[in-house]
């Protein structure tokens, strides 16, 4: 008999330990990656009662896998699509195309009269102005990308580290941090009798054996790459990998871009205005601006950043005395000659000397007393009709930056000479000295639609710059919406066997809710039972 009321009282405990995980569901609910728990029961040997055996966690290992992969790669397209807004930003806050095509429509209208030169150099300055902001935005954006990416790998390394001290019965914090973890990064748990590994996409350990192997920022000619005592860690998803793409590859392909624009727009800008003559006329002295490293050395060998080709220059030197002009021709060979052959060269000639300061490497090219010198390759006096179309094949007088508008050479270094901003007056607009002649302006308005040295047209370059960007935005746009369709789409499925349904946990407590009247009932049935059979003893 007394069996009987051990079979009653092993139902009301059962009842209260199923009742407490149906609370701690409940409670819990709301909790990321919260697996629900069920009781699971069984009956003791003879039906002498039900005994609760464990408690089930809800659980599907691959759905779990697929969701964590699709986090990641929802999180990395997120994260660009956050840093490609602050890009497309910066590039239409500059409006290069309008910029350009402001100085083109200023230079059409000087072919016919000079009022509007202040406008052509104050357009030029702010075309500078745009290009460098862009510049510096694009250099502070990849600062603060760099510390963003010092911040996750330490988030990274502090997730690693929490996970080997775990509890490891404690799964539900287990995957809250996994979860965390594949939002930076993707990573795969591998669960083994000495503890878990964490392995990166490419395989190699971040944690082996419950062993750390901490994440390190390596620095690679100006790359970033994760590394740790195993070997290099490739990092292609989640937030950190977007970041890394961001500095390793797109910001210096768009800054590429426009430096490459821009140092051919420096260039041919400065190679016309050296090969032309302003309101002034001839020079007395003029200096370069881009330094050679070793003025003694072939030029091809000094890694300059505008290229020096093989080809003639030619300088005119006039006599003020005898109002007689000739013109010298030297041919450069980059592979042969030094800034220093230059100016031996042109020391040589009559009427000019030239020096070059090995400490800055820089050369000085100055007219003698009543001489002056020019690069414009007009006729000698008396004529002989030798003129020279182009009188620098070389291109030496933009890559040394000898009297050009621009000083630098690219986005960074950029800027309008302030001789310019000062005497407007000195843009050269003649070929020949006479008021009236527009060959320079015609050449700077053929230059803006085919470049002298690349045969491109500035305005399509940079529409097609912008263009890009814009493509770009549209395909990280639909990537990361589609991404995120596929992430909710497994997270609802997922959520279906280890979510908590609310409603069912009540009818489940409800169930044992019955259970335990069930059993108190029982028990006091054969309560009533036993005291009736010992009163009748």
């Amino acid at each position: 008999m007394f069996d009987h009321l051990l079979i009653g009282l092993s139902g009301i405990t059962v009842a209260n330990e199923s009742t407490y995980v149906i609370g701690q569901n409940i409670t819990k609910s709301d909790m990321p990656q919260y697996h629900r728990k069920t009781a699971r029961l069984s009956t003791l040997p003879n039906d002498n009662g039900v005994i609760y055996s464990y408690t089930h966690r809800e659980t599907e290992d691959i759905l779990q896998k697929l969701y964590y992969n699709n986090l990641s790669d929802f999180s990395f397209y997120d994260e660009l699509y956050n840093y490609y807004s602050l890009l497309e930003s910066y590039l239409t806050i500059g409006d290069y195309v309008a910029k350009f095509n402001d100085i083109y429509n200023v230079l059409s209208q000087l072919t016919g009269s000079r009022y509007r030169i202040n406008d052509l150099i104050s357009n030029m300055h702010d075309l500078v102005m745009s290009i460098r902001s862009t510049s510096d935005a694009l250099d502070t954006l990849k600062i603060n990308i760099e510390h963003q990416i010092t911040s996750y790998v330490e988030q990274i390394n502090n997730y690693l580290t929490n996970l080997t001290r775990l509890d490891h019965n404690l799964l539900d914090n287990r995957d809250q941090i996994l979860e965390h973890l594949s939002n930076i990064m993707n990573t795969n748990l591998v669960q083994t009798n000495k503890g878990i590994n964490i392995l990166s996409d490419n395989g190699l350990p971040l944690i082996l054996d419950n062993t750390v192997y901490h994440l390190k920022i390596q620095y690679n000619n100006n790359n970033i790459n994760l590394i740790n005592d195993i070997g290099t860690i490739d990092v292609d998803s989640g937030r950190l990998g977007s970041l890394i793409y961001m500095y390793n590859q797109y910001i210096p392909k768009i800054k590429n871009e426009i430096n490459y624009l821009v140092s051919d727009f420096i260039r041919n800008i400065n190679q016309i205005q050296a090969t032309g003559l302003g309101i002034a006329g001839e020079y007395e002295s003029v200096d370069s601006r881009i330094a050679v490293p070793d003025v003694f050395a072939p030029l091809a060998t000094q890694d300059l950043p505008l290229e020096i080709f093989e080809g003639d220059i030619t300088i005119s030197i006039t006599d003020i005395n005898s109002s007689t002009r000739n013109n010298y021709t030297f041919h450069i060979n980059p592979n042969i000659h030094s800034l220093y052959d230059i100016s031996n060269f042109l020391s040589s000639l009559p009427g000019i000397s030239a020096s070059v300061n090995t400490s800055t490497g820089l050369i000085s090219i100055s007219a003698l007393p009543g001489y002056k010198f020019d690069f414009a390759g007009r006729d000698t006096i008396p004529a002989t009709n030798t003129s020279v179309t182009n009188p620098d094949t070389s291109g030496l007088l933009s890559a040394l930056g000898i009297n050009g508008i621009f000083d630098g050479y690219n986005a960074d270094t950029i800027s309008l000479r302030q001789q310019f901003i000062d005497n407007p007056n000195l843009f050269a607009f003649s070929k020949t000295g006479e008021i009236g002649n527009n060959d320079n302006i015609i050449r700077l308005l053929d230059v803006f639609k085919s470049s002298l040295f690349t045969q491109n047209n500035f305005i399509q370059r940079m529409s097609k710059i912008i263009t890009d960007i814009g493509n770009f935005g549209t395909t990280v746009t639909n990537s990361k919406n589609y991404s995120k369709e596929i992430y909710n789409d497994t997270y609802t499925k997922l959520s279906e066997i280890i979510g908590v349904d609310t409603n069912e946990e009540f009818i489940n407590l409800l169930k044992f809710q019955k259970m335990l009247e069930s059993s108190s009932k029982y028990i006091s049935i054969v309560n009533q039972t036993i005291d009736t059979l010992l009163n009748m003893f």
